[in-house]
């Protein structure tokens, strides 16, 4: 169970705590009934531990208050914004590309 704060000053506590046992772990399940407060050093600690777990299991976050899921439900958007950024930008590259090879084969013509 976390308590307290994952912040700048603790998080890096946790990330080599995740280091050192999360080999050959299938399932982590964190309660954060006493986590009060997580800044995006801890976020950046948790996601890291989730690409670690999507390779070799599940993990599962619960009791997670309001504030935490506020910065969870943040997190999302962002992540969704670049996503969707990512996506649009390698649809026009390719376009362009295609543009690019067509007016080549234009000029060679």
């Amino acid at each position: 169970m976390l308590s307290g704060r994952l912040d700048t000053t603790t998080s890096p506590q946790l990330e080599a705590e995740f280091k050192s046992s999360l080999n050959g772990i299938t399932e982590l399940k964190l309660d954060f009934k006493d986590l009060e407060y997580l800044s995006s050093a801890g976020l950046r600690v948790l996601l890291a531990a989730q690409k670690v777990m999507n390779k070799q299991g599940k993990m599962t976050i619960f009791n997670v208050n309001e504030t935490i899921n506020e910065v969870f439900g943040t997190a999302d958007k962002i992540l969704d914004f670049f996503l969707r950024r990512k996506r649009v930008l390698a649809k026009y590259t390719k376009k362009a590309k295609r543009i690019m090879n067509r007016m080549e084969q234009a000029k060679a013509a």
